[in-house]
């Protein structure tokens, strides 16, 4: 008992009888601020998150948070633990990449069907892309649920094919599990399905009428649908109609289009189509001979009556009508003029033998470009092109080119790009000049990209082009670059800024 009240009286344990309420003390300040920053970053995941549902670039975040200072949001009055720099925004779009593809694979466990819907695109680089979003089946509900944009070599159907079984392996996801495809309907998506129904179409419909006499009532549902007298009209029209889109298609998916076939096969569609506007193509031909007494390949066809199969034309006609105009919306013809006279100055294969003929030649297409790309909206937008320049230097490479031989528009334009670039420049006082900060652009010349009001240009005197950066703070390290682009070259000239801060001591007074 002596020895534990002498320790009980002991400076050691007075100390540290008194220390735990600092500890404590200590550790609710601790809380506190950590639960201060947790709210913060909540708030600014909240501002990235909106920024992605708008599709605002990431530059856009400091100005975003500086009127949320403006506007004086609780968790933004304070500038401190607001971040500022690039990557922080991309940190912070990974994390809410993480936490939905997260709960994408939580509703792929808990559907049984998945259904894809799928689509080609290309990205800002013109790479081929394909959009895959996925209809999932949740407590009774169906759900549409974006699943990712991904590479594709090329826009085959064996390469779409191939890419999407790769993706659902990725996730885990067994082919089995897909019950439905859904696509924007272009040829190489619906063809060979078309090709496959209209051989198969009377097998099809015996197995339904099996399953359906077998109590399925999905087989029933489908027999329904696929026996009538408009869906088999329909696969025989698109057999007619979807070579015409493919031959289109493969124009364009090749790596380097010529312009000159563009016009050719354009008219060449719009002629066809209105072909089968006005009379029916061969595979719908077959279709109406193949047809009689409501039967057609000895299998019964429903809803054949007079006036559905009436109603059945004038859609057919419709939607003939409706691609005809689709293809004179997307290819007008002031805009084929404008290919073919770009064409006409870039495709030596087309050019005369002699000089003056070459001049007579140009001359119309030159005239035409220079009517259409010399012109701007308003006194402050700098025409696309210099009309000065390219009457001065236009037979002067056309006469280079046409030195090369037979070439075509796509030859020309590397030998003008490899041989040629130094034949036309502008003058010696003109330069293009930026600023960057990693990829993004802070000035373009004298145009401020950067919605920083901290960032300026400084320019006393053609021969400077400075950039001045107010209040920085650590979130400004990094490597800025100077692109300069002159008659002669380009070059670049970086500069790597290091901020260096003095330590913020934070001294607590415990009581």
């Amino acid at each position: 008992m002596s020895a534990l009240l002498e320790h009980s009286q002991s400076n050691d344990h007075v100390s540290a009888l008194n220390l735990t309420p600092q500890q404590v003390a200590i550790k609710g300040h601790c809380d506190k601020a950590t639960e201060t920053s947790k709210k913060k970053l909540s708030s600014q995941l909240k501002v990235v998150f909106h920024m992605a549902k708008h599709d605002l670039p990431s530059n856009y975040f400091v100005a975003q948070t500086e009127l949320l200072q403006a506007l004086k949001a609780p968790d933004f009055v304070a500038s401190d633990g607001i971040y500022r720099h690039g990557d922080s925004v991309d940190d912070m779009e990974k994390a809410l990449e993480d936490v939905v593809m997260e709960q994408l694979c939580e509703k792929l466990k808990n559907s049984d069907f998945i259904g894809l819907i799928i689509d080609e695109t290309v990205n800002i680089t013109v790479n081929k892309k394909l959009i895959i979003y996925l209809k999932l089946e949740i407590k009774g509900n169906v759900e549409t649920c974006f699943l990712g944009n991904y590479d594709v070599d090329s826009g085959t159907a064996r390469c779409i094919f191939d890419r999407i079984v790769s993706v659902l392996r990725e996730m885990d996801i067994a082919l089995s599990r897909v019950i439905g495809l859904g696509s924007d309907g272009a040829s190489v998506m619906m063809g060979r399905a078309v090709e496959a129904m209209k051989h198969n179409w009377p097998a099809v419909v015996t197995e339904l009428k099996e399953e359906a006499v077998g109590g399925n009532a999905q087989a029933q549902g489908l027999l329904g649908q696929i026996q009538t007298y408009s869906f088999i009209a329909l696969t025989h029209a698109l057999a007619d109609i979807l070579p015409v889109m493919t031959k289109l298609n493969l124009v364009f998916q090749k790596d380097s289009v010529n312009l000159s076939s563009i016009t050719p096969i354009v008219q060449a569609s719009v002629a066809a189509f209105t072909q089968l506007q006005n009379a029916p193509g061969q595979e719908e031909e077959t279709f109406q001979a193949g047809y009689k007494d409501d039967r057609y390949r000895n299998v019964k066809v429903t809803n054949a009556s007079d006036r559905n199969i009436q109603a059945f034309q004038k859609v057919r006609e419709r939607y003939v009508q409706h691609l005809i105009d689709a293809l004179q919306d997307r290819f007008p013809e002031d805009c084929l003029d404008l290919l073919h006279c770009i064409d006409a100055l870039l495709n030596p294969s087309r050019y005369p033998q002699t000089q003056s003929a070459l001049q007579e030649y140009a001359e119309p297409a030159i005239r035409r470009i220079i009517c259409h790309f010399a012109r701007t909206g308003s006194a402050d937008t700098a025409p696309l092109i210099d009309a000065v320049s390219l009457q001065r230097d236009a037979l002067t490479v056309m006469t280079a080119l046409r030195g090369y031989g037979g070439l075509h528009f796509s030859t020309a334009c590397e030998v003008l790009i490899r041989d040629l670039n130094e034949m036309c420049y502008v003058d010696d006082k003109v330069s293009k000049v930026a600023w960057l900060n990693r990829s993004n652009i802070i000035f373009a010349s004298r145009d401020k990209w950067s919605l920083d009001p901290r960032v300026e240009l400084v320019t006393k005197g053609q021969l400077e082009y400075s950039l001045r950066i107010q209040k920085v703070d650590v979130y400004d390290e990094g490597q800025y670059t100077c692109s300069i682009q002159t008659k002669e070259r380009a070059r670049t000239s970086q500069v790597f800024l290091i901020v260096q801060v003095t330590a913020n001591v934070t001294v607590m007074a415990v009581h």
